[in-house]
């Protein structure tokens, strides 16, 4: 019988083994700027978000719906992405998925996704401001004190553990706004 230390080196052999074969499978047959990370990452980093984070084995085509456990029917992505997933019988629909919203730059995906959430218009706010990058300085330093300060972490009911939410950064990101611009918020 093998030792307990044995069982889980192979355990995780067979664990990544299944990520290199998808991204063998994947590389020349999908365009690395339509996912979230190069395909020289593509064994750590999740191909949506492009975050390095533990990648799920992800069925493009779910089991349920007769989907099989091969690395053409195979994506790693982050637990978040995955639980975002559509869940359908249409390979094409998650790729086009995958490419109308991936990260554009490492580690600024869930970012975006807040600002989108937070819909403050910084273009516009910053067109007639004196000293742009002190406002900017300012508005940074409002959002590293909310997020310090004035909200919690979410443990994940699944996987992933602790993490801010999109719409928790998204308010921080209008209290700052608010502070910054003078804006009245109204419930």
């Amino acid at each position: 019988m093998k030792s307990y230390e044995d069982r889980q080196e192979a355990k995780k052999a067979k664990s990544e083994n299944w990520i290199t074969e998808c991204v063998d499978f994947w590389s020349d047959k999908i365009d690395e700027c339509d996912i979230g990370t190069d395909f020289s990452e593509a064994t750590t980093n999740c191909w949506r978000c492009g975050y390095l984070r533990k990648l799920q084995k992800c069925h493009i085509i779910p089991k349920s719906l007769g989907g099989e456990d091969k690395p053409e029917n195979i994506i790693p992505l982050c637990f978040q992405c995955h639980d975002e997933m559509p869940d359908v019988r249409d390979k094409k629909e998650v790729f086009r998925w995958i490419k109308s919203s991936h990260g554009t730059v490492y580690d600024t995906f869930w970012s975006e996704i807040s600002l989108g959430i937070a819909d403050c218009n910084l273009e516009d706010a910053f067109k007639n401001v004196d000293n742009p990058k002190a406002k900017m300085d300012f508005f940074i330093e409002r959002i590293k004190f909310y997020l310090s300060e004035e909200i919690s972490s979410h443990f994940g009911q699944f996987a992933g553990g602790s993490k801010i939410k999109p719409t928790t950064r998204a308010w921080a990101i209008k209290k700052a706004f608010s502070d910054t611009f003078k804006t009245n918020e109204t419930l």
